[in-house]
């Protein structure tokens, strides 16, 4: 959505913009105009097909085309002859990138050009990048090869907890502050612990995490891109969750350890341009609830990388040298090559059953627990029940904006507190707080979700 935005002012065209809930975005972007109903549903039609000059997706729309799902034709027939931009290309699993791949091939044999990037691809990777893909490398932009950014201070025998006093700390010193846990459960806790400082305003504080509604996210990450603009102090308690999109730039940052790759990601959210002297980052061990988050050894690994270097300010190219010290050792080529054949067979496998089916009919997220992703934590969208009444009472016109009190939750948490289905609405019977998001009874369990 923010990508959308971004481009819709800098290349003064239609973007279109295509996602599990893009038609809500289409009708919110459009409120405040004087356009009629049908007008929202071509711009609709026209982003689920491509059809714009240009187009912002997820990954997902497009790998769903091999799989005869959705306007999967008119994608194709737009898709040829196109440029193609894949971001972060580092944070899918091996799987997923092998079916990246082999999407990618079948658009290239259209007349499709393809661009991938990221500012964390290991070796392993590009090279399998290159030779599947006959793609070039770019040039890269080595002015950032000489800067240095941050300065780690390695905490690694405390948690992040014991951190409330340093964050107090650069909050009077009217810093910008950052705190990024590795689960919700921690950033929950540590924000609940910032709550009760006095000296740290309501509106000086926001915690993000992947448990909120989409109306109440939203309108935190605006926010944030609007703390740019602001000077003063400022916290914000994470997860993962600002990694990537958000051009957010802060003055210090406190996080748990975690994969060197994910590690710099969580860098970018300070200094972001190097014009500053080098910031302090505090990087504090893992809980161990955080475990099926991150591999624990991946993340040992990685700190053990950072010991390595004996100094606290490293330049850019140092990172990514840990980059590929860590996942040369996994052998990661040899994954990708194992997983691109079972792509291929899978591909094979369905278009050969589908030949004389016109399109494949499935809910989005099932096809996509099924076909484009390996996982076995299942995710469901459900309303919490305190917002069962506005959802279900919205009237025909504005059911689109029941997807502004959804919520992306672990379907193994909520099976039972599941509400009989009403007029298509998901109601499930948990607590939820605008400042924390959903809310469990079971605290052990929610300390998984990310």
């Amino acid at each position: 959505n923010k990508m959308h935005g971004r481009l819709s002012e800098i290349l003064g065209c239609e973007v279109g913009l295509l996602h599990g809930t893009s038609d809500y975005m289409l009708h919110v972007n459009e409120e405040h105009e004087t356009q009629e109903e049908w007008d929202i549903i071509w711009k609709s039609l026209f982003s689920k097909s491509l059809v714009n000059p240009c187009t912002v997706a997820t990954i997902d729309q497009l790998l769903f085309t091999m799989f005869n799902w959705g306007r999967w034709e008119l994608k194709l027939m737009n898709a040829a002859n196109s440029a193609i931009i894949v971001d972060e290309i580092h944070a899918y699993e091996p799987y997923t990138v092998a079916l990246i791949v082999q999407t990618l091939k079948a658009l290239q044999s259209l007349g499709a050009k393809c661009f991938v990037m990221s500012a964390t691809i290991p070796t392993a990777l590009r090279k399998f990048l290159v030779n599947e893909l006959k793609l070039d490398e770019a040039r890269r932009d080595t002015s950032y090869d000489r800067r240095v950014r941050t300065s780690i201070k390695l905490q690694l025998n405390k948690t992040v907890s014991c951190a409330l006093p340093k964050i107090l700390e650069y909050y009077v010193r009217k810093k910008k502050v950052l705190v990024i846990c590795n689960t919700v459960g921690t950033s929950k806790a540590v924000f609940q612990m910032l709550r009760e400082e006095k000296e740290v305003r309501r509106d000086k504080r926001v915690l993000l995490h992947s448990q909120f509604i989409m109306r109440d996210r939203a309108a935190k990450e605006d926010l944030l891109e609007k703390l740019r603009e602001k000077r003063g102090p400022f916290v914000l308690v994470a997860t993962q969750v600002v990694e990537v999109s958000l051009d957010i730039d802060f003055d210090v940052l406190f996080t748990e350890a975690c994969p060197i790759d994910a590690l710099i990601q969580r860098l970018g959210r300070v200094n972001r341009r190097g014009e500053r002297p080098p910031v302090p980052v505090f990087i504090y061990k893992q809980t161990p609830n955080a475990s099926r988050v991150y591999d624990p050894e991946l993340v040992e690994d990685s700190a053990r990388q950072l010991c390595s270097k004996g100094r606290s300010e490293l330049k850019e190219p140092e990172f990514m040298e840990m980059v590929d010290d860590i996942y040369n050792g996994l052998d990661y080529e040899k994954k990708f090559q194992e997983e691109l054949k079972k792509t291929q067979t899978l591909i094979a496998d369905v278009q050969d059953n589908l030949r004389y089916v016109y399109r494949l009919t499935a809910e989005e997220k099932v096809l996509q627990q099924v076909v484009t992703r390996e996982s076995d934590y299942v995710t469901i969208n459900v309303i919490p029940k305190v917002f069962r009444e506005v959802a279900l009472n919205l009237p025909k016109v504005e059911r689109y904006k029941r997807v502004e009190y959804a919520v992306k939750v672990p379907f193994y948490r909520v099976q039972h507190l599941i509400e009989p289905l009403e007029n298509g609405v998901i109601v499930a019977d948990v607590d939820y707080s605008e400042e924390l998001g959903v809310r469990y009874t079971d605290r052990e369990t929610e300390a998984f979700i990310y």
